[in-house]
This record gives C-alpha cells, sequence and structure tokens, in this order.
C-alpha cells in the first residue's frame, strides 16, 4: 500500500511536471501510474488531496533545511514569522519552477 502510494504521487509529480496542472486527474494519474482508478480513491479522495500530499512532502523537505539553518541563529535572535514565511515561499517558488501552479 506506501508502495502503491508512492506511485501515484511520483505519476502525478511527472504529469505535473511535463503536462502542466491542466492535464492532471485522477484518469491520467491512473494511467501514468499503471494502477486502476480505484486504487488512487482508495487511497486519496480526489486531485485535490493528492496535491495536497505532495505539498505537504515539500514542505517536509524544505523544513529540514530551515530548522538546519535556524539552528545557526541564537535563539534570542529567532523570529520565526519570517522562518515560516520564508518555508512556505520557497516551496511555492519550487512549485512554479517545476509548473505546478
Amino acid at each position: 500500500s506506501q508502495e502503491t502510494v508512492k506511485v501515484i504521487l511520483d505519476a502525478s509529480t511527472r504529469i505535473l511536471s511535463r503536462e502542466g496542472f491542466q492535464k492532471l486527474n485522477t484518469n491520467r494519474i491512473s494511467e501514468v501510474a499503471g494502477v486502476g482508478i480505484g486504487s488512487i480513491y482508495q487511497f486519496f479522495k480526489n486531485k485535490e488531496s493528492i496535491l495536497s500530499e505532495l505539498f505537504i512532502q515539500a514542505l517536509d523537505r524544505n523544513l529540514e533545511h530551515f530548522l538546519a539553518e535556524m539552528e545557526k541563529v541564537p535563539p534570542e535572535n529567532r523570529d520565526l514569522k519570517p522562518i515560516i514565511t520564508a518555508l512556505i515561499d520557497s516551496v511555492f517558488e519550487n512549485f512554479e519552477k517545476r509548473g505546478f501552479i
């Protein structure tokens, strides 16, 4: 089941990168992933929930980097608002570069 989710997310990423957001739908994901449409709906409610998972994974990857950078800043100089804003901006920039949004 974890492998199926990974295949679905990988296929979604490929579609977004190569064909753009307009071409992303569960039928296309099923075709590219090589899984039945029922398998997609077993793990995801709709394409928006797939996009949400991709966004969360991107946030997780970026968060590790930002936490490492934040550790370099003395505690008294840490202001979380700009750090969190930069984190979210970075994820959106990454999505834009890849043509996801």
